[in-house]
């Protein structure tokens, strides 16, 4: 029997059984018994939309505790592009990352500079494609999941490039290894991320047998250290120049971003699972052949 990793989890002290989060979810997972909410756990794909109507906030959003820095001997943090954007264009990423380092890891990597490198391999890779269209992004975890589940006839579909935060992982532990003297498995790689799906994308890869990442820290989780942290940085104390920030992987931060970096003319970019199930059963009755890539994402914006 296989064994499921989940984003989420239920309270069942909390929960009175009203079926809101039943209702809600679009793959049909959750089911009451006993006037308690439970999970059919090969049916999730970790939407968290039932965490957003649970009126007793019974369903509990996972992901790492700081703590876990500590099992490793050097930590990395990974920064969504997304957190640059949450303090406003007055404070750059330079001083975001330098933050980063105060609150504990030993290193901050930008992930913009692998997001633009990952549009490049992408634009190669639809250039020669020849199979049927529209191909779909594999940026979100619940989509993916949500294809497996629901659409598997689509599976081929999803653009097999890795990840860019996988990537990163990647080679950050082989650089970190040869210059630290250090065992790879002895250097911790952390992606900060507002979702807390990504977590079940370190933990239970849908696309492989093991991630590259170690684990994953909630944005809202460390949102108040940070802003304290980068209040004690002096002016001139980091570098003030983007030229090691990559503004074409910036815009992987938001909906449509990878679309246009890809500068494609047919293309959709598509957030919340209402949309995303429209245009998927659209995919499956051939109505969009003439879209040549699809971008969705399972947030709404």
């Amino acid at each position: 029997m296989n064994e499921y990793f989940h984003s989420i989890r239920i309270d069942t002290e909390k929960c009175d059984g009203r079926m809101k989060c039943m209702r809600v979810c679009p793959t049909q997972a959750i089911r009451i018994r006993n006037g308690k909410a439970f999970l059919i756990e090969e049916k999730c794909i970790d939407c968290g939309e039932c965490i957003t109507v649970c009126p007793n906030d019974a369903i509990v959003p996972l992901t790492d505790p700081f703590g876990e820095l500590a099992k490793f001997r050097h930590t990395v943090a990974i920064p969504s592009p997304a957190l640059y954007a949450q303090f406003g264009r007055e404070i750059l990423p330079e001083k975001i990352l330098s933050g980063i380092k105060i609150l504990g890891f030993d290193d901050a990597f930008d992930l913009a500079l692998t997001c633009g490198e990952v549009s490049f391999a992408t634009q190669e890779y639809l250039r020669e494609y020849r199979g049927p269209k529209p191909l779909i992004s594999n940026a979100c975890p619940t989509v993916v999941r949500l294809i497996q589940v629901k659409y598997p006839e689509l599976i081929d579909q999803i653009i097999p490039i890795e990840l860019p935060r996988e990537l990163a992982a990647r080679e950050i532990k082989k650089k970190k290894s040869k210059q630290l003297k250090l065992k790879e498995k002895e250097i911790g790689t952390f992606y900060l991320t507002p979702c807390p799906v990504k977590m079940i994308s370190i933990k239970q890869p849908a696309e492989k047998g093991e991630s590259f990442l170690d684990g994953a820290i909630s944005i809202s989780d460390i949102y108040g250290p940070l802003l304290s942290a980068m209040e004690g940085i002096k002016k001139g104390s980091y570098r003030k120049a983007l030229e090691n920030i990559c503004i074409l992987g910036v815009g992987w931060a938001m909906v449509g971003g990878i679309c246009r970096t890809l500068r494609l003319k047919n293309s959709l970019a598509v957030s919340g699972l209402t949309e995303i199930l429209k245009v998927f059963d659209d995919i499956e009755r051939g109505k969009l052949r003439n879209i040549d890539f699809v971008e969705a994402y399972s947030c709404t914006q």
